[in-house]
């Protein structure tokens, strides 16, 4: 009883303070008589559209070539990510396997006549929890052991036409 008063009070307490909180930062924010500042495009100093300031002026877009060095980083990189996923597939079926069994096995062993029902709850969130492991670890092993090997295979493809 006493938990469920302090906790109501400390909502309580949180709630006006954000609130109070809110109201200043609306009130100081949008003052009427404080003047905006604007950007006037027209008179903008001609510095700024100069060749050295640009964003964008390094990149070439014209030579489409790659390094034998950059490809082999690109090999190296999706080869690591087809094993990766691989090793995750196979803890994902592992997962699989020892959910199905143990919950086969704790399943046998239930006896709901004569339980209270943790024996069925145990069993019941057993293979809950194994199916949401299982999933954790295939969907993403599956889908980067994929990808890893096709980019792994075209960037080989790629290296062995330098």
């Amino acid at each position: 009883m006493r938990k469920t008063i302090v906790l109501s009070i400390c909502l309580i307490m949180a709630t006006l303070f954000s609130s109070q909180a809110q109201t200043a930062t609306s009130q100081t924010f949008f003052q009427p008589t404080q003047t905006s500042t604007s950007f006037n495009f027209k008179t903008a100093s001609a510095s700024i559209l100069t060749k050295e300031n640009a964003l964008m002026n390094n990149y070439n877009y014209g030579s489409g070539t790659k390094s034998k060095a950059y490809l082999e980083q690109k090999v190296k990189k999706y080869h690591k990510m087809k094993i990766a996923g691989i090793v995750l597939a196979s803890l994902g079926g592992a997962a699989l396997v020892g959910t199905v069994a143990g919950s086969v096995v704790l399943g046998r062993r239930v006896n709901l006549y004569e339980d209270d029902g943790t024996s069925f709850l145990r069993t019941y969130g057993m293979a809950v929890g194994g199916t949401f492991l299982t999933a954790a670890l295939l969907g993403p092993g599956i889908s980067l052991a994929i990808i890893g090997s096709k980019k792994e295979k075209k960037y080989k493809e790629q290296l062995a036409q330098k």
